[in-house]
């Protein structure tokens, strides 16, 4: 029935059928509510991954995994749950050393016949860091190394060092400086927000992360957190 014909003329009077006036005022704010999602911005600060559960995706993009770490996270090898920092929420993690080897990896299936593979996540380097690196892996290879320094003079050390792999473009960005303690120790802590976008991916990806901090280091964690995998046809900005 259209919008029209929910006016009636009865007895001489004229009367609404409210009922169908609301399902077709629904239905228009459900279709403006998908193009208001769709385009989002998805600079760093106004990311899908900024904020848990809040996720919006480019035309033509198909969406493959979108993990939060809230609950428990299956499929990870060498993986862990941590949800014991109010600041933090759910993240993967906390780890310690690894000796820069890929220790903590999860293989993903992809859909076929995409272009491209994107990989975003949080990096987060929790308590006390002298420069120390964390090792992020894509098929077994090392696509991106970065160190962290709490103390203000090792930070200006820092370093991002990215593999010269024309399969692999990533980018590293800083988020806005979080609080001086989300609830795992009294030192600033870091969240690097990583994005590896891969060429001519496989039938299956894998992600893995390492770190070179030393086994017996008590003061110093790392963690992995709003992992999202989309494929596209599109090469992003």
């Amino acid at each position: 029935m259209s919008i029209t014909a929910a006016f009636k003329r009865k007895h001489g009077a004229l009367t609404i059928d409210w009922s169908v006036i609301g399902a077709a005022l629904l239905a228009a704010f459900l279709l403006a509510g998908v193009f208001i999602r769709t385009d989002v911005s998805t600079s760093p600060e106004n990311s899908p991954l900024a904020s848990k559960g809040v996720l919006a995706l480019h035309d033509g993009d198909e969406l493959v995994a979108f993990e939060t770490f809230e609950l428990a996270s299956t499929g990870w090898e060498g993986g862990q749950v941590d949800n014991s920092a109010h600041g933090f929420g759910g993240v993967l993690g906390r780890f310690g050393g690894t000796g820069g080897l890929e220790a903590i990896t999860k293989t993903f299936e992809l859909p076929q016949d995409h272009a491209f593979a994107i990989v975003e996540f949080d990096l987060h380097a929790i308590d006390d860091w002298q420069l120390e690196e964390l090792n992020v892996f894509i098929d077994g290879e090392p696509v991106a190394t970065q160190s962290f320094a709490t103390a203000p003079d090792l930070a200006m050390r820092q370093s991002t060092h990215l593999s010269e792999d024309p399969r692999f473009i990533t980018t590293i960005t800083p988020r806005n400086p979080p609080p001086r303690d989300r609830g795992f120790g009294d030192a600033q802590d870091q969240t690097m927000a990583v994005r590896i976008m891969v060429r001519d991916p496989s039938p299956t990806l894998t992600v893995g992360f390492g770190s070179n901090l030393l086994p017996d280091n008590a003061n110093a964690f790392w963690a992995v957190d709003n992992l999202r995998i989309t494929v596209t046809d599109q090469e992003a900005d």
